[in-house]
């Protein structure tokens, strides 16, 4: 399926009260919002939905931007109707070409935010969980295994139940971090049960975390 229309949704007033659980947002505008749709008219919600995973991929004005905000942290998030707030999409951000790029599942209302930063590891997130890798049609299913609300430079360590070390990675200046199931050795993480342990400034966490292929 691809994408035959979208939309500039002028009158989308709910970013200017923009939610999420999942880190510190602020909209590049009021009203900066983008409605996906196969249909003739947006359709976010009950409209025909894509088979496969669908790139998707913004130019903006870098001249537009609010000032004081870093291009680099800049990410897509979808609206969530049933939850009433915005849900973060594995996003590219390339300040070089002032492209914003995501791989999206669903068609709905999406808007780009700049995410901040966390100042401690006490609200950290993953998502989705548990991580449903091999069917792009389940709710849980993502492009990447991403970690938010982290501070910038923090680090994470994934382990088996057995402390074997599978992969490890820093946080970005925005907080985020993805990982897409690839080992450190170059293989395919298997389906299971993984500790994520997050470091920052001498504070440690951890969390579970589930795989399924």
């Amino acid at each position: 399926m691809t994408v035959t229309e979208s939309f500039l949704n002028t009158g989308l007033t709910t970013l200017a009260g923009a939610r999420t659980n999942e880190a510190s947002i602020t909209p590049i505008g009021p009203q900066a919002g983008l409605c996906l749709s196969a249909a003739s008219a947006c359709l976010p919600v009950g409209g025909p939905q894509p088979s496969a995973p669908v790139a998707v991929s913004i130019v903006y004005d870098p001249a537009a931007l609010p000032p004081g905000q870093d291009e680099s942290r800049l990410q897509f998030f979808r609206y969530d109707p049933a939850a009433a707030q915005w849900t973060l999409v594995p996003s590219q951000a390339d300040p070089a070409t002032h492209t914003l790029a995501a791989s999206v599942q669903h068609f709905s209302l999406f808007a780009p935010f700049f995410v901040a930063a966390a100042g401690d590891l006490s609200s950290v997130q993953l998502f989705p969980q548990p991580w449903e890798i091999g069917d792009a049609s389940s709710q849980y299913w993502a492009s990447a295994l991403t970690f938010s609300n982290l501070p910038a430079g923090a680090t994470l360590k994934i382990f088996t139940l057995k402390g074997n070390l599978v992969w490890s990675g820093t946080a970005a200046s925005n907080g985020l971090l993805s990982w897409d199931g690839t080992t450190r050795f170059g293989r395919k993480a298997a389906s299971g049960n993984y500790y994520a342990t997050f470091q920052n400034a001498g504070q440690t966490k951890t969390r579970r975390l589930v795989i399924i292929r």
